[in-house]
């Protein structure tokens, strides 16, 4: 994504600090249930994959794995823990639109921050990409110190179009064709 910074840093695992940062919280032997189906493809091994790693921070994980249906009709947004998969969009689609904003369409974690809504929506009001860059750099910042997502990978998309079709950049972020960016786009 274009206007996503880059001085976002990035996670390392650090166990011994996990557990001590339980144990301050009074949350020592912590157990959890994970809700999850096959949604996606991997989705249930990336569940196990985090019950494995949570372990050795000592938490417990149990996860419940369900179909797709009663996952979605049950579960969703209903249970304190569960996985879902989001699209491959550029952040200020998925930050206000789809996924974390108060208003957004499947804000599972509930998370509601009002300066991150306020950022939100000067962010798609503006025409002037410096500011709305400016905006999405505060709006990432908020997420990387109170958001709720464990985001774990970006699903590879494969892009295909005609070539009589001009201006296609390859995508970024999976959104097809060329990231959604039609303004650049012509027929030839």
């Amino acid at each position: 994504d274009p206007l996503f910074p880059h001085d976002v840093p990035q996670r390392h695992q650090d166990m011994p600090q996990a557990k001590a940062l339980l144990k301050a919280a009074g949350y020592a032997g912590l157990t959890v249930t994970l809700y999850s189906c096959p949604a996606d493809p991997g989705e249930v091994q990336m569940a196990e994959v985090f019950a494995t790693q949570a372990k050795a921070a000592g938490v417990t994980v149990n996860i419940t794995q369900q179909t797709v249906t009663t996952f979605y009709s049950k579960y969703y947004q209903k249970v304190p823990f569960a996985q879902d998969y989001g699209p491959s969009s550029p952040f200020l689609a998925n930050a206000g639109a789809l996924m974390i904003g108060k208003a957004s369409l499947f804000n599972a974690c509930h998370f509601d921050n009002p300066q991150y809504n306020s950022l939100y929506s000067q962010a798609i009001a503006t025409t002037d990409e410096a500011r709305r860059a400016d905006l999405v750099h505060e709006m990432a910042h908020i997420d990387y110190e109170q958001g709720a997502y464990i985001v774990p990978v970006f699903l590879p998309a494969i892009e295909a179009f005609n070539n009589k079709i001009g201006g296609i950049k390859p995508s970024v972020t999976g959104v097809m064709p060329g990231n959604a960016d039609f303004k650049h786009f012509w027929i030839t």
